[in-house]
């Protein structure tokens, strides 16, 4: 079902493309003689599945059976090459004794149906070299693009990081600026406490 509706949606590039460049999930479930880990054959792959996109697909996807496992194998007569029919040789007709009037009636000659040569439609050779080679270049071009959004990423977080220490360091100092301003200021009360004692004690 899934490579019918990637085939109707012309989206079967897209989809393969994101599992083959997946490096660890490839990895991770296909075996190393793998086409989608080697380097050359899975860019041909997804060169050849490119030009599908051009195609207009109409797929039947309403087949319950389709999701079964089991599906190809339920139906064997699919892989099957049928012969053409056969069809029978019209048997000859005795003109003499069922159409004795045939003989002295003219029969004029049927004129030969032309036969209209079906037109062979061209498939024009894909440059694979050229192709693979454009491949690796946007593939090298996003890989380029992604590094220099990590960096951006990396450099905006240092960034927020920077702004939290230096808010940190300012709270931190208005608070020592405020705890001296308190210490002073009861400094100045405890001072002016001790004079006014003292200028009681010399009146007395």
């Amino acid at each position: 079902v899934f490579i019918r509706y990637a085939l109707n949606e012309k989206a079967l590039y897209e989809y393969m493309s994101a599992l083959i460049w997946n490096e660890s999930l490839t990895r991770k479930y296909y075996q190393d003689q793998a086409i989608f880990l080697e380097e050359n054959a899975k860019n041909l792959y997804l060169v050849l599945l490119e030009h599908l996109n051009s195609v207009n697909f109409r797929l039947f996807l309403k087949e319950e059976a389709l999701d079964e496992l089991t599906y190809w194998k339920q139906r064997p007569d699919a892989f099957k090459r049928h012969p053409p029919p056969v069809i029978a040789e019209p048997k000859p007709v005795d003109n003499q004794e069922e159409f004795p009037e045939a003989q002295q009636a003219v029969v004029a000659p049927k004129k030969k149906k032309r036969k209209r040569k079906k037109k062979v439609s061209v498939i024009a050779d894909i440059d694979t070299t050229e192709d693979i080679k454009q491949a690796e270049i946007d593939k090298k071009r996003e890989e380029e693009e992604k590094r220099k959004a990590e960096e951006e990423k990396l450099r905006k977080e240092l960034e927020e990081r920077e702004r939290i220490q230096q808010e940190e360091a300012e709270r931190i100092r208005a608070k020592l600026e405020q705890e001296q301003r308190d210490l002073e200021r009861k400094q100045a009360e405890i001072e002016a406490r001790e004079r006014l004692l003292q200028e009681q004690e010399e009146k007395k």
